[in-house]
């Protein structure tokens, strides 16, 4: 960690003088790779599942064995805007550079969308997000962004947090109260987000987002006050409940997809 947050401080000096650069090349065309701070999110699973298995059938889940909070992603952020993503194409994905990694990743940052690879999810954040990421030297490999992401997964534990501020899972909690909770444990305020189910008209805790600068100093983030959840209180569902009625039993699919994917990679 202290490693990586070097890097990133002198990263980001470098990338303060590089900015005009950039901004004079792409103001041309009206767009811009230029970007503020990190949007570091992190997805409750049992939600995520819910979502997941509403949006088409014969979908099923991978959940962790344990309640946790898994990564999303590690998103480069311009200030009042999105993005931006995609933005460099000569960096493209490669499966194998995860290889020394990818139990970690497979635990941590996990891709709960069954029947869907792994790889699919992980190539996903690389190349939208992680590309421009790779701005700063701290993570201008896909290796390195990926472990910055499970870095901070590791060093800011949203399960413990809402745990330690009394929350427990499949009871309701307002917006306010959790983000309270979040700024209490790490200082700082964060986003939080909600997925409401159309059927049954339900709402569900579904991502906070903590926001860091280009040193990985966490900071307020700018839209905290920002969030899609109703005014009234949302469902922070209980990930074991959930794994029993939709969770891949055995995991028999999970390992089928590994194994044709090492099909593949011997055979390519």
């Amino acid at each position: 960690m202290i490693k990586l947050k070097n890097m990133c401080a002198l990263a980001a000096f470098v990338a303060l003088l590089l900015s005009s650069v950039q901004a004079a090349g792409t103001r041309g065309n009206g767009m811009t790779k230029e970007w503020d701070y990190l949007l570091f999110t992190q997805h409750w699973p049992a939600t995520v599942c819910l979502q997941w298995k509403a949006e088409g059938k014969g979908h099923s889940c991978a959940l962790p064995k344990e309640s946790m909070w898994t990564v999303h992603g590690l998103w480069p952020t311009k200030t009042n805007t999105k993005g931006p993503s995609f933005c460099n194409s000569s960096l493209p994905f490669d499966e194998e550079a995860l290889t020394p990694i990818v139990s970690q990743l497979e635990e941590l940052w996990i891709n709960i969308d069954v029947p869907t690879s792994p790889y699919s999810f992980w190539r996903h954040e690389w190349e939208k997000h992680g590309t421009c990421a790779a701005q700063l030297a701290c993570m201008n490999k896909e290796v390195l962004y990926f472990k910055q992401g499970l870095t901070l997964q590791q060093n800011y534990d949203l399960y413990g947090a809402l745990a330690k501020a009394g929350f427990t899972e499949g009871k309701l909690y307002s917006t306010n109260q959790i983000r309270k909770a979040v700024k209490d444990q790490f200082g700082k305020m964060p986003e939080v987000h909600c997925y409401k189910d159309e059927n049954s008209g339900r709402s569900y805790l579904f991502e906070v987002r903590l926001c860091f600068d280009k040193q990985i100093e966490i900071i307020d983030c700018p839209k905290a006050m920002s969030t899609n959840c109703p005014s009234t209180p949302v469902v922070y569902p209980n990930l074991q409940e959930v794994g029993k009625r939709f969770e891949v039993k055995g995991k028999w699919l999970l390992d089928l997809l590994r194994i044709v994917r090492w099909i593949q990679w011997i055979t390519y």
